[in-house]
């Protein structure tokens, strides 16, 4: 059976912050249960990891990118992996990072924003309306 995890879930386990529960969640999450990570609940990992503890940018982006590939996480890995590209090679926002990678994972070539950010990403075209 499938189970969604929350944001809090994974923080503790990422900032180890409480020993017991680091050990329970990593536990989970080395069992053989489907845990699935929305899109929106990385999101807001990445987000509380760059604003409340202030990590690095690689540093997030490589715990992100082994969190996605252990065998017991379903997520959206492949915009994920894309969007982490983005985020960390081109130095912009991970929601900028997301729209720009669900955009070309989906063959999509063209993205309405003002975001000057975007123009970073040669492989879409910002479009302004």
């Amino acid at each position: 059976m499938e189970k969604v995890l929350d944001a809090n879930i994974i923080i503790r386990f990422l900032v180890d912050d409480d020993k017991e529960k680091a050990d329970a969640i990593e536990k989970l999450l080395r069992s053989n249960e489907t845990l699935i990570l929305t899109d929106v609940t990385i999101a807001e990992i990445i987000w509380v990891l760059s604003s409340y503890y202030k990590e690095p940018k690689k540093d997030i982006v490589k715990k992100i990118t082994a969190l996605i590939h252990l065998p017991s996480i379903k997520c959206n890995k492949k915009v994920m992996i894309t969007a982490l590209n983005f985020f960390e090679k081109h130095n912009i926002d991970w929601i900028d990072a997301y729209l720009a990678a669900y955009t070309k994972e989906n063959d999509l070539k063209e993205i309405y924003s003002y975001d000057l950010d975007l123009d970073k990403i040669k492989s879409i075209k910002r479009l302004t309306p």
